[in-house]
């Protein structure tokens, strides 16, 4: 069974996967960016702040990147479960 946020890899195709986190990313970073000159009023305190919510915003998209190898082993796994006979996989079947 998939968990937590293997939901969400399922049901990104790869292409997508890559530019939401592209996205989550910039907009991390122009939050931090924002924030760290609001709150602290210097250009090092909005960078400062764009470095640490771009690293957690990373981090977060490492996650969700690497969660992807697992959702396909267990879709692959409920696929061939399903059938009433393994040996009819092929191997399109795998690569989908």
């Amino acid at each position: 069974d998939l968990a937590g946020i293997e939901h969400v890899v399922d049901k990104l195709s790869p292409p997508l996967r890559l530019a939401t986190s592209a996205v989550v990313i910039a907009g991390a970073v122009a939050a931090g960016f924002s924030l760290g000159s609001k709150f602290g009023g210097s250009r090092n305190a909005a960078v400062g702040g764009a470095v640490a919510l771009g690293v957690a915003s990373g981090a977060a998209a490492y996650a969700l990147n690497a969660a992807a190898p697992r959702v396909a082993s267990v879709d692959l796994h409920n696929f061939v479960a399903g059938l009433d006979d393994p040996s009819m996989l092929k191997n399109e079947d795998i690569d989908g």
